[in-house]
């Protein structure tokens, strides 16, 4: 199966990025998500970028997932989920600050 990349430094290079490239991105990122959930999808997938591009990448999908799994636990309006939210809200801040692509996930 063909190996699937993303570049996470595509935005900060490029003065336009065309509706394909954000489409590959949010499937990407859903993809890392339910690995991260467990998932074997068996599509090899590979992020391109700096450290802390594929840093805040990673933190900001990790915060996703414990805020999925606040939620299914403890309900919307629970601290510990609202917690969570604030977490993901940082990580993804701190992702579109380093990467220059917007979060796919709202």
């Amino acid at each position: 199966m063909e190996e699937k990349v993303i570049d996470l430094g595509a935005a900060k290079r490029s003065t336009k990025l065309n509706e394909g490239f954000l489409e590959a991105f949010g499937y990407f990122a859903e993809m890392g998500l339910k690995r991260l959930f467990g998932y074997d999808l068996g599509i090899p997938l590979k992020v391109k970028g700096t450290p802390s591009e594929i840093r805040s990448f990673t933190n900001a999908l990790n915060n996703e997932k414990k805020y999925m799994e606040a939620y299914k636990k403890h309900g919307l309006t629970d601290s510990r989920t609202l917690n969570n939210k604030g977490l993901l809200d940082k990580a993804v801040t701190t992702f579109q600050s380093a990467t220059g692509l917007k979060w796919p996930f709202k």
